[in-house]
């Protein structure tokens, strides 16, 4: 009824998701969404090699910055032109950038720049250089407990 590989994955994900949640508690942190993106964008991305995980973290970095400096830019603009016109126009410069800029440096301007982007817009208070520790400390962490955990359970061992 339910393959063993998918339960185990479900226990290990079970154990690292608290332990996360829990250090985060213990020092005080608790907004912890770019750590966490790392291994779900790893598996939703059905990425196949763990050096697949720059990609992420990289793309995360610029996304989160993205969303900082869009924000910015905006807060300069709207004593000039208002603030629907000051986000319409530099919402739609920043992502068409954000987009095009893949055919260059795909390493940094992915999907992930764009899904780090997109949720960090969410916020009204940007906070991008706690959230970038976030994704590198605690993203670091649930993905050394994660694979490490997948490595242990599921990946036979070499003689």
């Amino acid at each position: 009824m339910f393959k063993k590989q998918t339960c185990i994955i479900g226990l290990i994900l079970a154990v690292a998701i608290p332990i996360i949640n829990l250090i985060g508690q213990l020092i005080g942190y608790t907004v912890l969404w770019p750590g966490f993106f790392v291994v779900l964008l790893y598996f939703i991305g059905k990425c196949e090699k763990l050096s697949d995980l720059k990609d992420i973290v990289l793309g995360g970095l610029v996304g989160i910055f993205w969303a900082y400096w869009v924000s910015l830019l905006v807060g300069l603009l709207v004593p000039f032109i208002g603030f629907l016109t000051a986000f319409t126009l530099v919402v739609g410069v920043s992502v068409f950038l954000l987009v095009i800029l893949g055919d260059w440096q795909p390493m940094f301007f992915n999907n992930y720049a764009f899904i780090y982007y997109l949720t960090a817009a969410l916020f009204a208070e940007q906070k991008p250089v706690e959230w970038m520790a976030t994704l590198l400390i605690a993203g670091g962490l649930f993905a050394v407990l994660v694979f490490g955990g997948i490595r242990l359970f599921l990946q036979p061992a070499k003689d």
